[in-house]
């Protein structure tokens, strides 16, 4: 399922950005801009 790929790549994002103390918000933009790929491949378009 594409979304299970989604998720293991933020999961992996999430640890590398952890590992330098990256802030919550950069991690949150990086799950929006996921999100809205995935939405858009979901789509069709």
């Amino acid at each position: 399922m594409a979304g299970e790929g989604v998720l293991a790549t933020l999961q992996a994002g999430w640890n590398a950005l952890a590992e330098i103390d990256a802030p919550k918000a950069v991690i949150g933009g990086l799950a929006l801009v996921a999100w809205k790929i995935e939405s858009t491949n979901s789509s069709g378009h």
